[in-house]
């Protein structure tokens, strides 16, 4: 018989699924891979994304993972903030270790 209530699982793996997408959307849209995710898992999602764009059009499918992004900041406002700051170092301390990628992204969290 099926549990009532109580299923904490589902929220975990929503949310995990929520940071993955925010860290695609925040650096891994464009034709670079992002540099937060791994290709096992970008590369499904920029096929869809292509999928999309010829159904669509690039303006609709933009305009609609700019209000998908949106909305995932205001639902999951720390994780937003981490995956920016976590972005951000990787992109200005590229070829540096990861420990200071690291404590660059924790001082850009605390500012």
């Amino acid at each position: 018989m099926a549990r009532r209530g109580g299923g904490e699982a589902g929220k975990v793996l929503l949310a995990v699924g929520g940071v993955i997408l925010l860290a695609w959307l925040v650096g891994g849209r464009g034709k670079d891979n992002s540099p937060l995710l791994p290709a096992a898992i970008e590369d499904p999602m920029d096929r869809v994304l292509a999928a999309l764009n010829n159904m669509f059009g690039h303006e609709w499918v933009d305009r609609g993972l700019n209000y998908l992004q949106t909305q995932l900041e205001l639902a999951m406002p720390g994780a937003a903030a981490f995956v920016k700051a976590a972005y951000w170092a990787e992109q200005n301390y590229r070829g540096q270790a990861g420990a200071v990628k690291k404590q660059a992204a924790l001082r850009a969290l605390r500012a």
